[in-house]
């Protein structure tokens, strides 16, 4: 038999869960947007960015080299939004985003990948939402 007090414990402790899922929800979740690399003026991949659920991911490149969604932060910015988010490869290293997407959908950031024993690849991204 139960007692009264445990299911408020239980009541209190879903609540709270709740909660901090409610305020673990990213302003960009549920967007996708169409990006294109560039090494200064020349024309890298194109990928896109994918936001969901908090975490954020670059399908082209997870695919590719088996990097894992990371946990995106997020701020309000007089511009829009701005976010970073780092994912992993075991084999091949990591890479976080960092940017901004703006009021008109539009997206910039840099991407940096960063290998042991390498000097850091960074990208610059434009795009735009799907």
């Amino acid at each position: 038999m139960s007692h009264p007090w445990f299911a408020v414990l239980v009541i209190a402790a879903l609540a709270l869960w709740s909660s901090d899922l409610a305020a673990a929800a990213s302003p960009l979740d549920g967007k996708t947007f169409a990006v294109q690399m560039m090494d200064g003026d020349k024309k890298m991949d194109a990928d896109s960015i994918v936001f969901a659920n908090g975490f954020g991911e670059s399908p082209g490149i997870a695919k590719r080299y088996k990097f894992q969604k990371g946990k995106c932060t997020t701020a309000s910015a007089a511009a829009g939004v701005t976010f970073t988010f780092a994912v992993v490869s075991p084999e091949n290293g990591n890479v976080e985003f960092t940017g901004t997407v703006a009021k008109d959908g539009s997206i910039t950031g840099k991407r940096t990948w960063s290998k042991p024993d390498k000097p850091p690849i960074v990208h610059t991204f434009t795009g735009m939402v799907k």
